[in-house]
Protein backbone atom coordinates (compact mmCIF):
# COMPACT_ATOMS: atom_id res chain seq x y z
CA UNK A 1 0.00 0.00 0.00
CA UNK A 2 1.08 3.65 -1.21
CA UNK A 3 1.96 5.91 1.74
CA UNK A 4 0.13 9.27 1.92
CA UNK A 5 2.13 12.59 0.97
CA UNK A 6 2.81 13.55 4.16
CA UNK A 7 2.95 9.84 5.58
CA UNK A 8 0.01 10.12 7.55
CA UNK A 9 -3.70 9.46 7.71
CA UNK A 10 -4.61 11.20 10.81
CA UNK A 11 -4.86 15.09 11.34
CA UNK A 12 -3.44 16.74 14.84
CA UNK A 13 -5.45 19.98 14.15
CA UNK A 14 -8.80 21.20 12.87
CA UNK A 15 -8.66 24.99 12.44
CA UNK A 16 -12.00 27.05 12.14
CA UNK A 17 -11.88 30.67 11.69
CA UNK A 18 -14.69 32.45 13.61
CA UNK A 19 -16.41 35.69 13.56
CA UNK A 20 -16.80 35.87 17.46
CA UNK A 21 -14.09 33.61 19.36
CA UNK A 22 -16.18 33.70 22.81
CA UNK A 23 -19.42 32.78 21.38
CA UNK A 24 -17.84 30.22 19.50
CA UNK A 25 -15.44 28.69 21.93
CA UNK A 26 -18.50 28.31 24.54
CA UNK A 27 -20.65 26.88 21.55
CA UNK A 28 -18.24 24.17 21.28
CA UNK A 29 -16.93 23.20 24.52
CA UNK A 30 -20.55 23.03 25.23
CA UNK A 31 -21.30 20.51 22.41
CA UNK A 32 -18.63 18.48 23.18
CA UNK A 33 -18.78 18.49 26.80
CA UNK A 34 -15.27 20.27 27.06
CA UNK A 35 -14.39 23.01 29.58
CA UNK A 36 -14.13 26.40 27.74
CA UNK A 37 -11.12 26.94 27.10
CA UNK A 38 -9.03 29.81 27.88
CA UNK A 39 -8.52 32.81 24.53
CA UNK A 40 -5.26 33.72 23.89
CA UNK A 41 -3.25 35.89 21.37
CA UNK A 42 -2.09 34.67 18.86
CA UNK A 43 1.45 36.24 19.66
CA UNK A 44 3.32 39.49 18.62
CA UNK A 45 5.22 40.05 15.49
CA UNK A 46 8.14 39.91 16.71
CA UNK A 47 7.27 36.16 17.29
CA UNK A 48 4.83 35.43 14.66
CA UNK A 49 6.48 37.19 11.92
CA UNK A 50 2.82 37.40 10.02
CA UNK A 51 3.23 37.50 6.37
CA UNK A 52 0.61 38.78 3.74
CA UNK A 53 0.98 37.82 -0.03
CA UNK A 54 5.07 37.57 0.85
CA UNK A 55 5.07 40.91 2.96
CA UNK A 56 5.34 41.56 6.30
CA UNK A 57 2.36 42.24 8.14
CA UNK A 58 2.61 43.41 11.85
CA UNK A 59 -0.99 44.66 11.75
CA UNK A 60 -2.32 41.23 11.51
CA UNK A 61 -3.16 39.42 14.44
CA UNK A 62 -6.09 36.66 15.70
CA UNK A 63 -6.93 35.59 18.91
CA UNK A 64 -7.30 31.56 19.59
CA UNK A 65 -8.88 29.12 21.66
CA UNK A 66 -7.71 25.20 21.21
CA UNK A 67 -10.15 22.25 22.58
CA UNK A 68 -8.26 19.08 22.87
CA UNK A 69 -10.22 16.12 21.55
CA UNK A 70 -7.46 13.49 22.03
CA UNK A 71 -5.33 13.01 19.00
CA UNK A 72 -6.40 16.02 17.58
CA UNK A 73 -6.78 19.69 18.85
CA UNK A 74 -9.64 21.72 17.55
CA UNK A 75 -8.36 25.35 16.64
CA UNK A 76 -10.54 28.69 16.66
CA UNK A 77 -9.33 31.61 15.20
CA UNK A 78 -10.45 34.89 15.17
CA UNK A 79 -8.92 37.10 13.00
CA UNK A 80 -8.46 41.32 13.60
CA UNK A 81 -9.32 43.91 10.96
CA UNK A 82 -6.00 43.75 9.36
CA UNK A 83 -5.59 42.58 5.99
CA UNK A 84 -4.49 38.44 6.20
CA UNK A 85 -5.51 35.37 5.14
CA UNK A 86 -7.82 34.54 7.94
CA UNK A 87 -9.40 37.79 7.20
CA UNK A 88 -9.58 36.96 3.77
CA UNK A 89 -11.00 33.73 4.71
CA UNK A 90 -13.56 35.10 6.84
CA UNK A 91 -14.91 37.89 4.37
CA UNK A 92 -14.69 35.56 1.45
CA UNK A 93 -16.17 32.51 2.92
CA UNK A 94 -17.78 33.10 6.17
CA UNK A 95 -17.12 31.23 9.45
CA UNK A 96 -16.01 27.60 8.43
CA UNK A 97 -13.04 24.79 8.02
CA UNK A 98 -9.67 27.19 7.45
CA UNK A 99 -7.18 24.32 7.37
CA UNK A 100 -6.22 20.82 9.11
CA UNK A 101 -2.35 20.59 10.27
CA UNK A 102 -0.64 17.10 9.97
CA UNK A 103 2.52 16.55 12.03
CA UNK A 104 5.38 15.18 9.99
CA UNK A 105 9.06 14.51 10.56
CA UNK A 106 10.36 16.72 8.68
CA UNK A 107 8.67 19.89 7.28
CA UNK A 108 10.61 20.70 4.57
CA UNK A 109 10.80 17.19 3.15
CA UNK A 110 6.80 16.91 3.29
CA UNK A 111 6.86 20.91 1.62
CA UNK A 112 9.01 19.55 -1.50
CA UNK A 113 6.55 16.06 -0.88
CA UNK A 114 3.92 17.91 -1.41
CA UNK A 115 5.49 20.11 -4.15
CA UNK A 116 6.50 17.61 -6.27
CA UNK A 117 3.24 15.64 -6.15
CA UNK A 118 0.93 18.54 -6.79
CA UNK A 119 3.56 18.86 -10.20
CA UNK A 120 2.63 14.89 -11.09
Amino acid sequence: MKLPVLATYTPSQVAIICHDIEATKTAYANFLGKEIPPTVSAGDYAVTKTEYYGEPNPDAASLLAFIELGNITLELIQPNEAKSTWRDFLEKNGEGLHHLAFNVEDIHKAMDDMKAQALS
